[in-house]
């Protein structure tokens, strides 16, 4: 069946090539106009499956308190400066505004709006209390610079107020102190007057000061209260308040203290915006920081920096960077397979089958666009690793194509003849590569699955047009020109050398098989000692500018990291769950040094209006009304059927060790809220990527096995024997071993990427492999013995092979200088391998086949097809 297809198809070259070059073209013009649809997605549904529980527990996170939040922080020039005054906060209530009217953002909280709320709340009173829970001169200053803020009317209705609030005794005792700080001459005019009722009248301005000071010396508690609720409801918004007065009310001896403080770091010298965003993709992440930008260049400070930091931040930047990326990859690989193919590819035409893969490329990347395949870190990867394994599959027809015709000298048989050898010999290692591809799907992450699909469609589809094209084109071009120059007979350098290395090889078979079998033994057993990286920051161009801002950020505030929780039940402000997963948050906050703090709705009521152990349920939902709205926001969602418990952990923890802390408290909290009517469960950004990355890391060494044994099994199937099944997977299993070998010594770690280079391997490895094992196959069908077809086969194919490797060798070295870590530690890796994965082949493969079938392949021979 397959013999008949491939002869029905080398008639068709060769009588209608034109008619297929034009059906190709057509093919590609359909497929390119999906090209437009591909987007790129670095959000977390392509490391976690949108089925799953952890990502439908963070749609509804998202749903009822937002996603990631970004971040603007606002830093003095001069290190001395406090942006505790009035013209920056009037700037940042101008910021909040404009930000506000963003589409996605939310909400925005920061010291202007949190302080506004405290203002217009029954907590406000408490906040005054601490203000003037100083020293008599502190507290005569904050009266004052009170005073100053409001307007003359205002000022002019309290004072009466307050007089008139005043008991008799109280009044009296003013009298006194009013008469004690009359001067000479006021006391002359009061004796002329015979009387008191005046006596306000007499007084200048600063007697009257001393007066209304005095007087909030002798108040009750009641008094005071009212007083400050006065004041309070006359006050101007805070951007409208005087310098004075704003650090009275949020600086205590020069230090910014309470939960105010992380707002403001560093006691005032930088000021930080929170803006929480609706929902965590590239999309919005891409809108959001353009936007916000705007706004920053929309409202600059004299003397202050303004940065942008956060996850949307970074990710809004990704997205040209990756366009960037995958621009300097084409060119590279290109510029690489030009330079490759004219110094080691010496056929006539060298550099036609790079030609024809970039139609391979247009086939691929349209057909994901057709098919809603997204470009993520690892499918971007696919541009160089296909433009080198399309042109090792242009180079293998190009090659047996022009070894046919130097003997023949006619192109039809040769086109025949190389299309018939080459189309099944390829087409085996294609389908054993695309299996091996396809084993990514035993991964848990979205992303790696795609990737394994991406890359099974793009290898098909690149032989698909290098098998087209190639023949179809030199079937035209040698159709009128039957001569070759005589340098063309010569035998390559590479061919000889590679006859001479296989005799050296066969000669010294256990010797080399033994090596070999130690290099990949130390390899697995060094395996589990490669640290695996799994912080995304570092993966990542770090000359992102919202890199470098969230790194200042989190330097100069601290950790900005949160395993967010979510409670579910049918009232969570319920005092009975309010007080028990507060208790239980406390709990884990104390077990473990890693988090640093924890905030619940409980401990954020606690704070204004005391703990609710002891309270009524009435008076609870009472409480919770006083906390500001920007905070109760992100606490308790409006229809109260979620709740939030933010632990806020150790920003240098690695993001493996923040997956060992956040599966612990998982532990404990299952553990604690066995037969609660809540339920407990992690949600949010920041889980979600670590679930993701633990997905990546997963099934790791399945996904090795898996291969290997697809490929026995495959070639199995095609040779019906399984020593010629088992040949190929010997040397790729080698290799597997020395990829983390490679690894450990250089003291790389394995990333996302990296992870997934076993299906790589195999797919990649395995078609050298073959095609040697096919060539041998045929010499042996010749009548040559064991050892003389294996030499024979290395010397012809070995060239094409060697070639071929240094093609895709190639393709994989133009990662190495992109600016994404990710892609340029998985480039140099994929480059080591491919070159063990070519030398194994060219080494092992010879030696393991001399050693198990002896001088005469004893199997054929009794077949009769020797």
């Amino acid at each position: 069946m397959v013999r008949k297809t491939f002869n029905w198809l080398s008639d068709k070259v060769i009588h209608a090539p034109k008619r297929i070059i034009a059906l190709v073209l057509v093919i590609t013009a359909f497929l390119a106009i999906g090209l437009p649809n591909i987007q790129i997605k670095m959000g977390n549904d392509v490391f976690v499956n949108t089925n799953s529980a952890i990502y439908k527990d963070t749609e509804t996170y998202q749903k009822q308190f937002g996603g990631d939040n970004a971040f603007l922080l606002l830093t003095a020039d001069n290190k001395n400066d406090s942006l505790v005054n009035h013209k920056t906060f009037a700037k940042v209530a101008a910021i909040e505004k404009d930000a506000q009217s963003k589409d996605h953002i939310v909400r925005t909280t920061s010291v202007v709006s949190l302080l506004n709320e405290e203002l217009q709340s029954s907590g406000a009173e408490q906040l005054m209390n601490q203000s003037s829970n100083t020293d008599a001169k502190k507290q005569e200053k904050l009266q004052k610079d009170l005073m100053a803020n409001l307007s003359k009317k205002d000022s002019q209705k309290i004072q009466e107020q307050l007089m008139a609030s005043l008991s008799a005794e109280q009044k009296g005792k003013v009298s006194k102190f009013t008469q004690a700080i009359l001067t000479t001459e006021q006391r002359s005019q009061l004796a002329t007057q015979g009387s008191q009722a005046n006596l306000n009248s007499l007084l200048n301005a600063n007697q009257q000061k001393q007066v209304m000071g005095y007087v909030q010396t002798i108040l009750d508690t009641t008094q005071k209260q009212n007083l400050a609720k006065s004041m309070l409801n006359a006050l101007p918004s805070v951007e409208k308040m005087t310098t004075p007065l704003l650090q009275d009310l949020l600086l205590k001896d020069g230090k910014v203290t309470g939960q105010l403080s992380a707002l403001l770091p560093k006691n005032g010298r930088h000021l930080m915006l929170n803006l929480t965003i609706d929902k965590s993709d590239m999309d919005t992440d891409v809108a959001v920081s353009k936007d916000l930008k705007k706004v920053i260049s929309n409202h600059k400070i004299d003397g202050v920096k303004m940065r942008l930091a956060g996850q949307p931040a970074i990710m809004g930047e990704i997205s040209g960077e990756v366009m960037t990326t995958m621009a300097i990859m084409l060119g590279l690989a290109v510029v690489m397979m030009v330079i490759i193919l004219s110094i080691v590819f010496s056929a006539r035409r060298r550099l036609l089958s790079l030609l024809f893969v970039l139609v391979g490329l247009v086939w691929t990347f349209g057909i994901m666009g057709w098919l809603n395949i997204s470009l993520t870190l690892a499918t971007m990867a696919t541009l160089p690793i296909l433009i080198g394994l399309g042109t090792d599959f242009g180079v293998q027809f190009q090659n047996r194509y022009e070894e046919e015709y130097r003997q023949s000298r006619d192109y039809q048989l040769s086109v025949h003849n190389a299309l018939m050898a080459m189309g099944p010999a390829v087409g085996s290692a294609l389908v054993v590569m695309i299996f091996a591809f396809l084993t990514m799907y035993l991964s848990k992450a979205p992303m790696m699955q795609q990737f394994g699909l991406t890359l099974a469609i793009g290898v098909f589809a690149v032989y698909i047009v290098e098998l087209l094209l190639m023949f179809t084109s030199l079937s035209i071009a040698d159709r009128h020109n039957p001569e070759l120059k005589k340098s063309a007979k010569k035998e390559s350098m590479i061919g000889r050398f590679l006859g001479r290395y296989a005799t050296f090889v066969t000669k010294h078979a256990w010797p080399v098989v033994i090596i070999g079998i130690l290099l990949g033994v130390a390899g697995f057993a060094v395996e589990s000692k490669v640290p695996v990286e799994t912080d995304m920051t570092h993966m990542i161009p770090q000359s992102m500018q919202g890199l470098k801002n969230t790194n200042y950020l989190q330097d100069q505030v601290g950790s900005t990291t949160y395993l967010n929780y979510m409670v579910e039940d049918d009232d969570v402000t319920n005092k009975q769950v309010l007080v028990d997963t507060n208790k239980l948050a406390k709990q884990i906050n104390k077990k473990y040094d890693d988090v640093l703090s924890v905030t619940t709705l409980e401990s954020s009521s606690a704070q204004l209006s005391g703990a609710s152990t002891d309270k009524s349920q009435s008076k609870i939902n009472a409480d919770l009304k006083n906390i500001p709205n920007v905070m109760r926001a992100q606490l308790v969602s409006k229809n109260h059927h979620y709740s939030t418990i933010q632990f806020k952990i150790d920003d240098k923890l690695s993001s493996a060790d923040q997956n060992k802390l956040m599966k612990k408290i998982n532990h404990d909290i299952k553990q604690a809220t066995k037969g609660k009517s809540y339920k407990i469960s992690p949600a949010g950004a920041q889980v979600m990527m670590l679930v993701g990355l633990d997905n990546i890391s997963s099934n790791r060494t399945l996904m090795m096995v898996a291969g290997v044994l697809i490929i026995v099994i495959v070639l199995f199937l095609i040779y019906h024997r399984l020593s010629h099944a088992l040949l190929p997977a010997f040397p790729i299993v080698i290799v597997l071993g020395m990829s983390p070998l490679t690894l450990f010594l250089l003291g790389k770690s394995y990333n996302p990427l990296t992870l997934g280079l076993s299906a790589l391997v195999l797919g990649i490895g395995t078609e050298f492999t073959i095609l040697i094992l096919e060539r041998y196959r045929e010499e042996l069908v010749n009548g040559l013995s064991v050892r003389e077809s294996m030499i024979t086969a290395v010397k012809s194919v070995g060239s094409a092979i060697t070639v071929s490797g240094l093609t895709v060798v190639g393709g994989f070295f133009a990662i190495i200088f992109v600016s994404f870590p990710v892609l340029s530690s998985f480039g140099l890796i994929t480059v080591l391998d491919t070159a063990y994965a070519l030398i194994a082949a060219l080494t092992l493969l010879p030696a393991m086949t001399v050693i198990t079938q002896g001088k005469e392949d004893k199997h054929m021979k009794r077949h009769g097809l020797m």
